[in-house]
């Protein structure tokens, strides 16, 4: 439960400081991470997604406004978070996945 409140925590730092549009979120797992993420991208996995609702209200607040950009190792666990952020209204944007993004030149 700690490294859900650090996950969320940093998901609400990133809105309070980032004025931009759009909100890159990567839905790998803790281990995926720890090689690298996209710059900009904010760590939300999807374990996290489908085990706790406790996050909703806060997410649909942060994301107000702004377009919610997903990723993961192949897009097939985007897809799902995708899906999942419909549920609570939500639309979203599945990117694929992070190493097929890494060498499209996003950093």
């Amino acid at each position: 439960m700690k490294s859900f409140f650090l996950v969320f925590f940093s998901l609400l730092l990133f809105t309070a400081f980032s004025s931009q549009k759009i909100i890159l979120i990567d839905v790998r797992e803790a281990e995926e991470v720890r090689d690298g993420m996209l710059k900009d991208a904010v760590w939300f996995p999807l374990s996290k997604m489908q085990k706790v609702s406790s996050w909703h209200d806060e997410f649909k607040k942060m994301a107000a406004n702004k377009e919610i950009h997903l990723y993961c190792r192949s897009g097939k666990r985007a897809e799902v978070a995708r899906e999942i952020l419909r549920t609570i209204e939500l639309e979203s944007k599945n990117l694929g996945g992070y190493n097929d993004l890494r060498r499209l030149g996003h950093e």
